[in-house]
């Protein structure tokens, strides 16, 4: 899949109410939900320390940041340069 598929189908996800997730997710057999942050602390044995964000697919890390809020903040302007959404405005979630 490339990145502007990606993309579209993750605005599309985030778009669903919590009955469509779920049902979207048995579709793919996806039984089981257990959210993720993506937004984590790495110590100096896994590599640089700081704070990462993942991006949309959990295939790269961005950082480190020298604070979690900084790491948020790259995230929330990432969602917005490279994927075209918001996402405290897009789902409803607060900083």
């Amino acid at each position: 899949m490339n990145s502007q598929a990606t993309k579209e189908c993750w605005y599309r996800y985030i778009r669903l109410s919590d009955e469509e997730k779920k049902e979207f997710r048995e579709k793919l057999n996806l039984k089981e939900f257990i959210p993720h942050d993506h937004v984590e602390y790495a110590r100096p044995e896994n590599r640089e320390a700081g704070w990462y964000f993942w991006d949309e697919i959990w295939l790269d890390s961005y950082g480190p940041y020298n604070t979690e809020k900084e790491a948020r903040e790259a995230l929330n302007e990432y969602c917005v340069q490279e994927l075209g959404i918001d996402i405290p405005s897009s789902d409803g979630v607060d900083d």
